[in-house]
């Protein structure tokens, strides 16, 4: 090849990367894909290519270009890594899981590719591979906070909560202001029963993260599960201020205050709820009974009877009715 050639694909290719550092993904597309044009048997510009495209979501795209420098380098274990990734982004766990294991023979000692490997596995239901590999991940980097809580996660889908925490505890003792992995550990000790270490991780996660919505929704559903009912008030309060939209704050809330006998703000928390809503017939229900709370027996029977229309098989909607002396 001309030299000027090489320089020039070399050019594009420090331009390329320069625009995929830069977040401007298909214009380092256009780059790579000159370089190539240029330099036709680079496997590397094609296996760049395919990350660009991969990271602009065209992972048909991405696979075709990692396929193409695994033609070229068959001994390319990071296009088949990366092929694997693709793979397990378009829910081909399979694929995903031989361009894994292809990747792991080639170079065994990568924990990320492991890693890769476990989430397909877990993907797939198979959950004693993925703890095996994000086992042997821990094994090659013991402090790939990552490789806990993957594994973390698996243990719950197993249903052993105590591995579950054991291990995120370990994953935050590598990266301590992980707000995330607080928040994922008290949902399962509040899945265990342990209530009020998890009101301290949601508080620890509310510290670091004090402006997510579902932070405050979860610590508020932990503190009804303790019976602080007017503390979780507060909280689901807190979680709609930051994102009016949030409906199952807004349906817990109109819950709690039913609870106290609060049956107007009930009402208007079911009522936005049914607008986010509109056929979920447990909350035409539920709004039937605050206002039958209330004394608005009519409106009340409206809602059951809009409740049995979206679901005909509610009993609770049929047995009020009943009640109030309206055959269903």
């Amino acid at each position: 090849m001309p030299e000027s050639a090489k320089e020039k694909a070399r050019t594009h290719l420090d331009q390329a990367r320069a625009c995929l550092e830069a977040g401007k993904h298909r214009d380092a597309v256009a780059h790579y894909t000159k370089a190539i044009q240029l330099a036709p048997h680079d496997a590397d510009a094609r296996f760049e290519r395919g990350n660009a495209h991969a990271e602009d979501g065209d992972y048909d795209a991405a696979i075709a270009d990692y396929s193409e420098a695994i033609a070229r380098d068959p001994n390319f274990a990071r296009a088949y890594c990366r092929r694997g990734v693709a793979n397990r982004r378009r829910g081909e766990l399979d694929a995903a899981i031989a361009d894994y294991t292809k990747a792991i023979a080639l170079n065994p000692n990568v924990a990320d590719t492991l890693i890769g490997r476990g989430n397909a596995y877990a993907d797939k239901g198979e959950f004693d591979r993925a703890i095996a590999d994000f086992t042997k991940a821990i094994d090659l980097n013991p402090g790939a906070a990552i490789a806990y809580t993957n594994r973390g996660y698996t243990w719950r889908d197993k249903g052993d909560l105590d591995d579950a925490i054991a291990d995120f505890t370990k994953a935050i003792e590598f990266e301590p202001d992980d707000a995330m992995a607080y928040a994922d550990r008290g949902l399962f000790n509040l899945e265990k029963g342990d209530i009020e270490h998890a009101i301290a991780d949601y508080t620890k996660s509310l510290t670091l993260n004090p402006h997510n919505s579902d932070l405050y929704y979860n610590r508020g559903n932990a503190y009804v599960d303790k019976g602080e009912v007017e503390r979780a008030i507060l909280d689901y309060h807190k979680a709609i201020a930051l994102d009016p939209n949030n409906a199952k704050a807004n349906y817990n809330r109109a819950f709690a205050y039913h609870g106290m006998g609060d049956a107007d703000r009930a009402i208007a928390d079911y009522t936005k709820f049914i607008a986010f809503s509109p056929k979920d017939g447990v909350a035409y229900a539920n709004r039937g009974r605050a206002r039958e709370m209330k004394g608005d027996t009519e409106r009340a029977i409206a809602d059951y009877k809009k409740a049995l229309e979206i679901d005909p098989t509610n009993e609770d909607a049929k047995e009020s009715l009943m009640r109030l002396g309206t055959i269903p």
